[in-house]
């Protein structure tokens, strides 16, 4: 591996012993005046693989960052954004592999930067909608609610996520609700160390 001066890798040689596969990756920096990377392009063997594109707030936090990429087995985006704070506040995929099978998930976060509700959709080769999952979570990021449909079969189904915790605030038991009607529980157990 070699470095630039900021401690960030410009080369990188490597060999896949299961595939018998051995490639090289170039890495390419666009730095502002302050040094924060804007622009990242990694390519693989000469290959352009992926594109990163970062904007940053005046006081240097991290604002958004964009990347765009083509590996091997698929092709996908994705968007974050943060508050002047550094706390993820957006988060945006989408993928599509070498099958045409798409898939696209979105998050938005409470304020700190802790996860709200993730949407994830999934469509065939033909881009048309076949189910979508929205996940639901509380202030301490614990699900709290899950739906999902099927657009094939016309089917929703509701589960619902209730939590028992211990002194520390860390739940040890999860009670998962389908239709109101328990169909599992999920015991843990902490062992703390003063």
């Amino acid at each position: 591996m070699e470095y630039n001066e900021f401690g960030h890798i410009v080369k990188y040689n490597s060999y896949n012993k299961k595939w018998n596969i051995n490639y090289n990756k170039v890495y390419s920096y666009v730095y502002d005046d302050k040094g924060k990377i804007i622009e990242c392009k990694v390519y693989k063997d000469d290959c352009l693989e992926s594109e990163k594109f970062c904007t940053y707030y005046l006081n240097g936090v991290l604002r958004e960052e964009k990347e765009e990429a083509n590996r091997d087995f698929e092709i996908s985006k994705s968007i974050k954004k943060y508050d002047r704070d550094g706390n993820r506040t957006y988060y945006e995929y989408e993928r599509k592999n070498r099958n045409s099978e798409y898939e696209k998930e979105k998050v938005d976060y409470h304020n700190g930067g802790k996860k709200q509700q993730k949407v994830v959709e999934k469509y065939d080769s033909n881009k048309k909608l076949i189910e979508r999952c929205i996940f639901k979570y509380d202030e301490n990021e614990c699900k709290i609610s899950v739906e999902e449909y099927n657009l094939i079969t016309d089917v929703t189904l509701t589960y619902i996520y209730k939590y028992e915790f211990d002194k520390k605030g860390n739940w040890t038991k999860r009670l998962k609700y389908l239709e109101n009607i328990p169909c599992e529980i999920t015991e843990r157990t902490f062992e703390y160390f003063e």
